[in-house]
């Protein structure tokens, strides 16, 4: 069963979309620390750096 487009869980989503692996390689690119949070402020993947 689809979700709701304005149900549709962050996180959820943005696994789906690999976001880990995509930030892992945005801060050894860059040399910085990263974290991905929700509008809310909660984080949605792990921090690298």
């Amino acid at each position: 069963m689809k979700k709701e487009l304005s149900h549709l869980d962050y996180k959820e989503l943005l696994e789906e979309a690999g976001l880990q692996q995509i930030q892992e390689q945005v801060s050894k690119v860059m040399g910085l620390a990263v974290l991905v949070t929700d509008p809310s402020g909660k984080p949605i993947t792990r921090i690298s750096h």
